[in-house]
């Protein structure tokens, strides 16, 4: 049709009414019911209620559905956050176990302590701060005339706390020392020497576990002995003291050479004296089988007999004394308790893991040592040189001229000249594989020979020593003895020319 339907028309012809309705009439042509109205009415009504109950479980469904796809996106979001927490732990552990594997693993530990210790702690625990102090001797500038080994310790005093290391906040409090008084300096009683009551079972029977071994602080701004080295700020603080037992001195080396060598002897006397009850009961079984008795308690014997256990004599301990202090000042809150115990695990563990390379590292060195005079005859070779430098006097003096003959002082710096050249040739020489051989030593004897070999050279002091301290650096002396330099410093030395430079003080 060409003409508009009237808006009447478009109304009856929707879905839910004109479709409806023919579907109606439709049943009631196929049904051809008596009553035609009233069966399409009722036809209808129950349209009705079936169209609404379609359509009521249609939304049911949808709400379903959707309360579905709601729980299922919450327990996906709550895995991937549960997976983002494991990983995010995941990594915090791992953080952890390689810096723990540093711990074990590290062969110097005293500078680990200092740098590395106290940034990762502040670092994974969240802290405000951590630092490091030792328990010594005052430190004292170094007189440039005093050569002594302590000369920068004032040991003449109380020993105080000086603040040797710290996180890359805390760089402040650095060579600052803390006070000590009745009234002041709280830090000192982890030091104090308590003796721990006998664990008491509790009321179900355990043993109840004794209180940890540190200081803690829960709000700082409350105690009256916290010493404060800026302003005082809300929050918590914790020292533990940290305690070692030292084996890596000349002392130590020494008493393990000789007692190693006892060991060793006393092994070899009594796996011979096994062997001697070995061969006794040997000779026993034999007579035994020959006369025709019985053997089994003898055998018996023999199967059990083992060398008397020997022990070797422990190595001489020097204790020294560290305390790890941390604090949350500013953040104004505590230090969770399961917070305190990892970090006196991790005091704890470090200071196991630094005896123990110790004792591995004197091991070794009372090991090389052996077996350097196994293969060396030292006093033959001593001799040796002695008498080589002897020599070179004596052709000196032979050859002093005349006219020098009455001037004691001329005379002296030939005879020293030719002593100084013939150890120049032997160290460049002979003594060369000696010098290398001492690079594998963690502890060194004679070090003050050694500095002054070096200072003759035009090493500076800060090249070789400790920082501030006339001891010697092993660590960053070692690997000049290895390089070229170190001996083109020897054969370039000219015993005849003018003074080198005094050393830097």
């Amino acid at each position: 049709m060409s003409e508009k339907e009237h808006p009447d028309i478009n109304y009856l012809k929707q879905d839910k009414i004109g479709k409806v309705l023919a579907k109606g009439l439709a049943t009631v042509y196929k049904e051809q019911p008596a009553f035609p109205i009233d069966y399409l009415s009722k036809w209808l009504m129950n349209y009705s209620k079936t169209q609404y109950q379609e359509e009521l479980e249609k939304e049911r469904e949808e709400r379903r559905n959707k309360l579905i796809d709601k729980h299922n996106n919450e327990q996906k979001m709550a895995v991937e956050i549960e997976n983002i927490k494991a990983d995010k732990l995941n990594k915090i552990q791992e953080v952890h176990h390689q810096f723990y594997r540093k711990i074990l693993d590290h062969k110097y530990h005293a500078e680990l302590l200092v740098e590395e210790f106290p940034e990762f702690l502040e670092k994974s625990f969240h802290l405000t701060g951590a630092y490091i102090g030792v328990l010594d001797f005052p430190f004292k500038t170094v007189d440039e005339e005093n050569d002594e080994e302590y000369a920068h310790l004032d040991q003449g005093g109380d020993r105080i706390i000086t603040y040797i290391g710290s996180s890359k906040s805390h760089k402040f409090i650095l060579k600052k020392t803390l006070p000590k008084g009745e009234n002041v300096g709280l830090t000192y009683d982890v030091f104090k020497e308590v003796v721990p009551p006998d664990p008491q079972p509790g009321d179900d029977g355990a043993v109840v576990e004794l209180p940890p071994n540190y200081l803690y602080v829960d709000n700082v701004v409350k105690q009256p002995k916290m010493y404060f080295f800026r302003i005082p700020k809300l929050g918590a603080y914790l020292a533990l003291p940290l305690v070692y037992e030292s084996c890596l001195h000349e002392g130590a080396f020494d008493e393990g050479v000789e007692g190693r060598l006892r060991y060793h002897a006393d092994r070899e006397t009594k796996e011979n004296e096994r062997k001697e009850k070995e061969a006794d009961i040997l000779e026993n079984i034999e007579n035994a089988k020959k006369n025709g008795d019985d053997t089994a308690a003898l055998e018996d014997q023999l199967h059990n007999l083992v060398a008397e256990e020997v022990t070797e004599t422990p190595f001489k301990l020097v204790k020294k004394e560290y305390v790890v202090c941390v604090d949350t000042l500013g953040q104004d809150r505590e230090i969770l308790e399961q917070d305190r115990k990892k970090l006196l695990d991790y005091v704890e563990g470090l200071v196991q893991a630094w005896q123990n390379c110790e004792k591995e590292l004197l091991s070794h060195d009372i090991d090389q040592q052996l077996q350097y005079r196994a293969t060396h005859k030292a006093e033959e070779i001593l001799r040796a040189w002695q008498e080589a430098e002897e020599k070179a006097v004596d052709e000196a003096q032979k050859n002093v001229p005349p006219e020098l003959a009455d001037k004691e002082s001329e005379v002296t710096f030939i005879l020293d000249g030719a002593r100084l050249d013939t150890v120049k040739h032997q160290l460049l020489n002979d003594a060369k594989e000696h010098l290398l051989h001492l690079t594998h030593y963690r502890v060194l004897k004679f070090t003050f020979l050694l500095q002054q070999v070096l200072y003759f050279l035009g090493y500076r002091k800060g090249e070789i020593n400790v920082p501030g301290t006339n001891l010697l650096d092993w660590k960053k002396v070692a690997p000049h003895i290895n390089e070229e330099d170190f001996f083109h410093r020897i054969e370039a030395y000219n015993p005849h020319g003018a003074k080198p430079e005094a050393p830097e003080r």
